[in-house]
């Protein structure tokens, strides 16, 4: 409440934040006569103590860290109230707003801009790590941005609530989370890795590697779809940073980085023009095709015996046994006469052969027939939605409304519309299109 002292020391004044739990105020340590944030659990959430457990387990963990990329805890404690003790942490104020509201705003953001605070996220990470707190849960709400305090013309970068999920809707949380989260196993750093690889990834191009509209779907995305490499989705990106992305984002642990030190190597070797770790051990991969799920298809078999299948063709060509493609029977102008015993050998092996070839047939007939069978029938049509003028990150939450994509992303200079904002789309508004399909957009720069 505006005006309330918590602990006859910390004047608290506007809002500045709020989530399921708790609301965050600007405030005034007037001891020390500083600006603080304080942060209170919401007084209808009181009585139950696993919340409150949570609260001050995570209040303990921020205060535990001592490192310039996470938001400093000065003090925590309770205060009374109608519905009983209600816990509140006081910590350092940071001006700015949170990495998700920039994104928000921007849609995304220079890679190089995106690197910067990647690094500076690693090192908190590895900060972290060293103190055995695992997993961080680091997610776009938990990072702080301010471009007016930090050294060089970079950004400022502050990690708040470590290790706190509370307050995010699961199917938000799923984006982030690693494979081995998802199978229910247990996770060690490279799983926080995965996760900022997650962040960096959304910084890149505006959108999270995988998406989908329930938990379950998010999850299956992250178990079985390979990410697209940031540079297929947003131009100028170069291969070096890909690199360092789809090696985050690794499937199995023991192919990413395995230290928060490591990834930030790379990640600075980047900055500074040099050929990243990634790049000899994690090639990126080519581009594909990205208009909706592969579908099965029923491939004529193509006989090449030496000679055209057709009138004239001698009768043992047309029985011949079928061939791998690019395989071919030699033709023989003259055939040398057998004696009668070579001649039933003969006949003999061939006779087993054309058993092997009709085999082979059935099986092959047998194949395609199940090729048509479960086949799935066309993807349905949907029309395209109009995104001009919206931010990439709109766009995108508009464009997976329709099941559809969000394309590569081209930054143009046309001077007629707010930077950030979408000029041009292709396809077209209102283009009946297969679901899944990606519709490819020009941002103004």
């Amino acid at each position: 409440m505006v005006g309330y002292r918590y602990a006859n020391r910390y004047q608290a004044t506007d809002v500045i934040g709020q989530d399921e739990i708790s609301v965050v105020r600007r405030g005034r340590d007037l001891l020390m006569d500083r600006d603080v944030a304080i942060k209170v659990l919401r007084a209808d959430l009181t009585t139950q103590d696993s919340i409150q457990d949570s609260f001050r387990q995570v209040a303990n963990h921020a205060a535990a860290l001592n490192h310039p990329a996470f938001v400093a805890v000065y003090d925590t404690g309770d205060t009374p109230s109608d519905a009983g003790s209600v816990p509140f942490v006081v910590m350092e104020y940071v001006p700015g707003d949170t990495l998700r509201t920039v994104l928000a705003r921007q849609g995304t953001l220079p890679w190089r801009r995106a690197l910067q605070i990647a690094a500076e996220l690693c090192a908190a990470l590895d900060h972290a790590h060293r103190r055995n707190m695992v997993p961080c849960h680091l997610t776009p709400v938990n990072v702080l941005i301010d471009p007016s305090r930090g050294s060089d013309g970079a950004d400022q970068v502050k990690v708040i609530n470590i290790g706190e999920r509370t307050g995010t809707p699961e199917v938000v949380a799923r984006q982030y989370n690693s494979p081995e989260q998802i199978r229910g196993g247990l996770p060690d750093k490279r799983s926080d890795l995965y996760t900022l690889g997650c962040v960096m990834f959304e910084m890149l191009t505006g959108r999270a590697p995988f998406v989908g509209t329930t938990p379950q779907a998010v999850a299956d995305a992250h178990l079985r779809q390979a990410p697209r490499a940031p540079g297929e989705v947003i131009s100028g990106i170069p291969r070096d940073v890909d690199a360092i992305v789809l090696k985050a984002l690794s499937k199995n642990p023991d192919n990413r980085y395995q230290t928060a030190d490591q990834m930030r190597t790379d990640i600075e070797r980047a900055l500074a023009g040099r050929t990243v770790a990634a790049r000899e051990s994690f090639a990126a991969p080519e581009p594909v095709s990205r208009r909706g799920p592969a579908t099965a298809t029923a491939v004529r078999p193509r006989v090449t015996a030496g000679v055209a299948a057709g009138a004239g063709a001698p009768a043992s060509r047309l029985n011949a046994p079928l061939l791998a493609p690019g395989l071919t029977l030699p033709v023989l102008d003259e055939v040398e006469p057998l004696d009668p015993e070579r001649a039933a050998a003969h006949r003999k092996r061939w006779t087993y052969v054309g058993l092997g070839g009709l085999a082979v047939a059935l099986v092959a007939a047998l194949w395609l027939t199940l090729v048509v069978i479960t086949t799935p029938p066309p993807p349905a049509k949907v029309a395209v939605p109009n995104v001009i003028g919206m931010t990439v990150a709109r766009a995108s939450a508009a464009l997976q409304d329709k099941e559809l994509q969000l394309g590569t992303v081209t930054v143009v200079d046309t001077n007629k519309a707010p930077a950030g904002t979408i000029v041009n789309q292709r396809p077209s508004e209102k283009t009946e299109v297969d679901a899944g399909t990606d519709v490819t957009v020009e941002v103004e720069g």
